[in-house]
């Protein structure tokens, strides 16, 4: 079995289970999933780091499904627990971050991606993840709404009772950034299809070896692997600053 859920609570439930029965993978794809790989790599590199930011920027002209429109809505102000007691709300507390592919530098506002909760435990570090779109005033707008008392369920209801088409690009964008400094970035053209590219990657490897406690992406397969895999399916990826590329 193969996750792609984006989940927290969801995810965090798979990965508990016991190591025991068909193999589970959990939190693969883009986010989580390349950047918990990418975060990983990070982390072993540089063990002075004690905190991960996470980074996800979406193009809203890709045509998203129902099922992923629906999830986006229902994060929507919802408060959320972190591992130290402390909790905060969905679309909140912006931070600038510098994004590749000519996206720049922009606010990327704190959101509930599973990497949040799947990766202090195997990393030994705090998580951060952030989420922000190619367009920036659907991100402002979003973040004053998830502000709003009441806000978040009339535009949930909304929602599902209409289907805009938003314009904008299929681009998508990840940064991986400790708080020594060491940072990491992810670039491709269409979320679906680089969600699904690095799923087969990850089903491939499963098929190919020992996977009695295999549980996350990082088990099956190493970085280096995975960022050549995903070149050949258009995936940027890298190490050092975007501007460059």
């Amino acid at each position: 079995m193969i996750d792609i859920t984006a989940s927290s609570r969801y995810a965090t439930e798979l990965a508990a289970e016991p190591l025991e029965g068909p193999p589970l993978l959990v939190g693969v794809g883009l986010v989580p999933g390349l950047t918990s790989v990418l975060a990983r790599m990070l982390v072993t590199g540089e063990v002075t780091a004690s905190a991960v930011t996470i980074s996800c920027l979406i193009g809203l002209g890709e045509n998203y499904g129902d099922a992923s429109r629906r999830w986006t809505l229902e994060q929507l102000g919802r408060s959320v627990g972190d591992a130290d007691g402390a909790s905060y709300r969905n679309f909140s507390d912006p931070e600038m971050i510098e994004f590749p592919g000519g996206f720049g530098r922009r606010p990327a506002w704190r959101f509930d991606f599973a990497d949040r909760a799947l990766l202090p435990g195997p990393l030994g570090v705090d998580v951060t993840t952030r989420y922000c779109f190619d367009s920036r005033l659907a991100g402002r707008a979003l973040a004053l709404a998830s502000a709003v008392p009441g806000a978040p369920e009339l535009i949930r209801r909304l929602g599902r009772a209409t289907r805009r088409v938003v314009q904008g690009t299929a681009w998508w964008a990840g940064v991986i950034e400790t708080d020594t400094g060491k940072r990491a970035w992810a670039l491709g053209d269409g979320q679906s299809v680089g969600t699904a590219t690095i799923t087969a990657i990850a089903a491939d490897r499963l098929a190919a070896i020992d996977s009695a406690r295999c549980r996350y992406l990082w088990d099956v397969i190493e970085p280096d692997q995975l960022i050549s895999q995903t070149a050949a399916a258009g995936i940027l990826v890298g190490t050092d600053h975007p501007s460059s590329h």
